[in-house]
Formats: C-alpha cells, structure tokens, sequence
C-alpha cells in the first residue's frame, strides 16, 4: 500500500527524469546592481561639488577624493566582472553540483544533491530592480551542516537554477533512499 503511494507521489512530482547537465555562467546584465551602486556614489559627489559652492575648499576636497574613490571602486568591480564572467561556472548533474572558481588556480567544488540541506533564494531592492537574485546552498560535511555556505550572489537565471537544483536535490533522494 505504502509502495503505491510512493510510486504515485513520485509520477505526480517528477515527470521527467533529469537526465541533462545543466551550466550557468554570470552575464553582464547580473552585475548591473554593483555598477547601479557605482553610479549613484557618482551622483552624490557631482551633487556635492555642484551645491557646495561657498567653501570652495572643502567642496572640490570631497569631489575629488570622492571621485578617486568611485574610480577605485570602478577597478574593483571590474575585477569582479572577470572573475564572475570568466571564472565562475556552476554545474549540475543528476546526482551533483559543481562550482568551478578561481582566476590563476581553478578549483572545482563537487557536491552530491543529497548533501545539501537547504537552498534559500534570497533578492534585495536592487535585485528585484534589475531581475537577479541570490541563492545560497547549505551541504553538509559528515555530520554537521557546512559553516560557510555556498552563496550565489546576482545570478540573473536565479528562479531556473533555484527550480532545478530543488528538482535534481529532491529527485535524487527519492531514488537514492527509496531507489525508485
């Protein structure tokens, strides 16, 4: 009896068997809410020298160091558009993911589905603007769950890669523990 609702569970649920790998990769458009961020620094010190005009000084003091920072923070973000456009790929298979990293070494991370315990979607203000979101994944190591989760920051495909890991996660405990 048991056996039958499980196989009706598992028709009803899991229509197609995952059989595909899948792969994403960061896109231009998923860092739109750093360079968003960049640009409105940009704004207030352009406000800053335009309306402080009475002390001089201090007013192209703030412009200035104002927009040596913004420059600064211009080259940080595009090292992190190499790093994300270039080194950044996330992998699934039907029983693993893989997260491949790293700009001079490449280090490729690989998880089982049932290792991960919790697979959160997270978006902020900027994200729903922009259409991305952030995912972060908890796996556990033996027995305790992982400290430092996996956190996918600004992925632009995030309800797709959030709805497939979920699907691959839960399908694979079904066959794994009751091997259906």
């Amino acid at each position: 009896m048991s056996e039958m609702t499980l196989k009706k569970y598992y028709e009803n649920h899991f229509p197609e068997r995952p059989e595909k790998n899948l792969q994403w990769k960061y896109k231009l458009r998923d860092m739109l809410d750093e360079w968003l961020k960049e640009l409105a620094l940009i704004i207030i010190f352009v406000l800053i020298y335009h309306f402080g005009k009475e002390n001089a000084f201090w007013t192209n003091f703030a412009f200035y160091g104002g927009i040596a920072v913004c420059g600064g923070y211009a080259v940080y973000l595009l090292g992190i558009i190499i790093l994300r456009r270039v080194c950044m790929k996330f992998y699934l298979t039907p029983d693993h993911f893989e997260f491949t990293h790293g700009l001079f070494k490449q280090k490729v991370q690989t998880f089982q589905l049932s290792d991960i315990i919790e697979i959160d979607l997270r978006r902020s203000i900027w994200e729903r603007i922009i259409h991305t979101g952030t995912i972060i994944i908890r796996f556990k190591n033996g027995t305790a769950s992982q400290t430092n989760p996996l956190i996918i920051r600004g992925i632009g495909k995030y309800k797709e890669m959030f709805d497939r890991i979920d699907y691959y996660r839960n399908h694979h405990r079904l066959v794994l523990y009751f091997g259906i």
